[in-house]
């Protein structure tokens, strides 16, 4: 079997592949393997952005979930004074508060 190009080259190792392959994935041991590796990936993503967290701590450094918390905060008194500047002007009778 002689590929004359790239592409056919392709098409010819996939046709030997790609039954072999279909088989493997189709059994239960198959499918358990991969449950067992998105567990592990899971806990490994865990465990590391546990360490990261603590590291950028260490150096006064925010993590991910501080500037979100913060962020959040933010919004939160951004919506709080856009209330009370709403009920000053309406409270004194519709005049502008900058």
């Amino acid at each position: 079997m002689r590929c004359r190009t790239p592409f056919g080259a392709y098409e010819a190792i996939e046709q030997q592949l790609n039954p072999r392959l279909k088989a493997v994935m189709d059994t239960d041991e198959f499918a358990r393997a991969l449950s067992i590796a998105h567990t592990w990936r899971d806990v490994v993503g865990r465990a590391v952005g546990s360490v990261n967290v603590r590291l950028l701590h260490a150096v006064s450094m925010p993590s991910n979930s501080d500037v979100t918390r913060l962020s959040r905060h933010i919004g939160e008194l951004d919506r709080e004074v856009r209330m009370l500047r709403h009920e000053l002007t309406h409270r004194d009778g519709g005049s502008h508060v900058s």
